[in-house]
């Protein structure tokens, strides 16, 4: 199974990160508070010191966070997973945030990482080309369509 690191273990995060646990997952879990740590890792999660510390080794990087200022933090703030993260990994955010700081987060890491990437669009399937940081976009459509869509934050023009 994959090394996951899941950072934000409140009302929503916890629940997902248990649903990897159980699924056989190796979760490396972070959260501001320890006592959401500690009820994860008697479960057999691993408790990390910091959103570095999680993602040090995750194939995986999970975010679920409060506001783009958080996300913002546990990516590049003191101990942010920015400088500890696997140059294959892949960063799944699922915080409710702007689009404005989804895009701003994901130029800065592109930016930090030195990753040039682009775009092959074919019959509306998106794939990044030589990239190996790959941030994508989760929304879901409106009116009740179960549909979940995923597609490159660095195309701009859906």
């Amino acid at each position: 199974m994959s090394t996951v690191a899941f950072i934000g273990l409140g009302l929503m995060g916890e629940p997902m990160a248990r649903n990897l646990l159980n699924g056989g997952h190796i979760v490396r879990a972070f959260d501001v508070r320890k006592d959401a740590m500690t009820a994860l890792a008697n479960e057999g999660a691993v408790s990390a010191d910091s959103p570095a510390d999680a993602a040090a080794g995750a194939e995986y990087i999970f975010t679920m966070l409060p506001s783009g200022k958080e996300v913002n933090q546990a990516v590049f703030g003191e101990n942010g997973f920015a400088q500890s993260m696997n140059e294959n990994a892949l960063f799944i955010d699922t915080s409710t945030i702007l689009p404005a700081d989804t895009d701003e987060i994901s130029t800065k890491l592109l930016d930090h990482c030195n990753q040039k990437c682009w775009l092959d669009i074919n019959e509306k399937n998106f794939c990044l080309k030589d990239c190996k940081l790959k941030i994508w976009r989760i929304f879901f459509r409106a009116y009740n369509d179960p549909t979940v869509v995923l597609y490159p934050s660095t195309y701009k023009n859906l």
